[in-house]
């Protein structure tokens, strides 16, 4: 089986094809991986500068590089324990990821050349999505313990350093995010919909993004560093601003409570984001700092609004929740009410929350909604029977690494 046909065949094959293809790759890799490397090396441009023609276009246009290059490690990623470690521990193929994923972030607009258009959706805007899963199982743990797996450090010298690595990945978030927000608004609201199908491929795709996030910042100090100078918390609070709209829905029963594509999975997403804010915050030299973007980036009031969305499904059974990010980032929060900067930074947009003109329906999220008003408390005490002094230097220091 040809190279061009695994990357034409697989992707759309049934599930028995699905394995069969996925073990051809994983037992043939010593064999396919050289030819995937020559493509890249020859008929796609430089990574860092993607406008360059491809030293070798004669042999096979972009479009049809990219496939080869980049589909069957889609595959064994997310069908192959056996392919998710190579992927974890060869030095040779992360480089080989970490240029892809370089080369496929610096594309500009959503079109490779040579691409005949006959996708619905896009070939950029999927691989990219795609992308964010191979990326985090190059960063994450083995499923087998007794396995080794290379240090984040590896990644991100194979991706050229911290901030191309940062730089790079923000770009990812941002056009997953505009991708996200673009996809047409379901007709059914069933598991068969192509807009719902779509929304669950970009979230999913925004949820591994976030994973990934969190990993480098938690495993790195220059990366988190770099992360939170770039801008990574408003980024993620802005994410969360514009999916919240459309993945905090409540259809029909069948719909919400899907394993795979219902409420609970969906919202992994937010509570995916709001860990990686509460991990930055609480891991950061700058910990007040971290809190502040975060409010003013809109933190809040998206909280807010996740307490009675979605507004229109009432008397509609609620899934459980799977994970407490956004209670966990509330609880954190509370303990930086200490501060003057921060205690005037809630007051203030919690007074915009507060003023605005929309209706107060009863909360969907009762344990959330507890968790915000207990903030709420603390600031409101913070500012009656605290006259905050200027913080020494001492204080400061104790916003940063080890507070819990």
């Amino acid at each position: 089986m040809g190279l061009g046909k695994i990357a034409t065949v697989a992707p759309l094959a049934p599930d028995s094809e699905e394995d069969t293809v996925t073990k051809y790759i994983v037992r043939r890799w010593d064999e396919i991986y050289p030819w995937m490397r020559f493509f890249a090396r020859n008929c796609l441009p430089p990574p860092y500068d993607v406008l360059v023609a491809p030293p070798r276009p004669d042999l096979c246009n972009v479009f049809d590089a990219a496939k080869i290059c980049i589909s069957p490690l889609t595959i064994i990623c997310t069908r192959s324990e056996e392919g998710r470690h190579l992927l974890r521990s060869s030095v040779s193929v992360q480089h080989f990821i970490a240029q892809l994923w370089i080369f496929v972030g610096n594309i500009r607009g959503d079109v490779l050349p040579g691409d005949p258009g006959t996708t619905n959706d896009g070939f950029i805007p999927m691989l990219r999505t795609t992308f964010a899963l191979t990326n985090y199982v190059c960063v994450s743990e083995s499923e087998d313990p007794d396995k080794i797996t290379l240090p984040v450090s590896n990644y991100i010298h194979a991706a050229g350093g911290v901030k191309p690595v940062v730089i790079t990945l923000l770009k990812y978030i941002r056009r997953i995010t505009r991708d996200a927000a673009a996809v047409k608004e379901p007709q059914s609201w069933t598991t068969c919909d192509e807009s719902v199908q779509l929304l669950h491929f970009y979230t999913v795709g925004l949820n591994y993004s976030f994973q990934f996030l969190q990993t480098i910042s938690r495993q790195d100090a220059s990366c988190r560093a770099q992360l939170i100078q770039q801008g990574s918390i408003r980024m993620v609070v802005d994410t969360i601003t514009q999916i919240s709209p459309r993945i905090l829905v409540q259809a029909n029963k069948e719909l919400d409570f899907d394993p795979s594509m219902g409420l609970a999975a969906r919202q992994n997403v937010l509570w995916s984001g709001y860990s990686y804010i509460a991990s930055a915050i609480r891991d950061a030299d700058d910990g007040i700092t971290g809190v502040c973007q975060a409010i003013d980036a809109g933190l809040l009031q998206n909280l807010a609004k996740a307490v009675v969305c979605p507004a229109h499904a009432n008397r509609r059974d609620h899934p459980p929740r799977n994970c407490m990010g956004d209670i966990e980032l509330l609880f954190l929060l509370a303990t930086f009410c200490i501060y003057d900067r921060v205690v005037r930074s809630i007051f203030r947009h919690w007074f915009l929350v507060q003023s605005a003109p929309m209706e107060k329906p009863e909360p969907r999220d009762k344990g959330l909604a507890i968790a915000l008003g207990f903030v709420l408390t603390s600031t409101i005490d913070a500012m009656k029977h605290r006259n905050v002094e200027p913080i020494n230097f001492h204080e400061y220091r104790c916003s940063g690494p080890g507070v819990r």
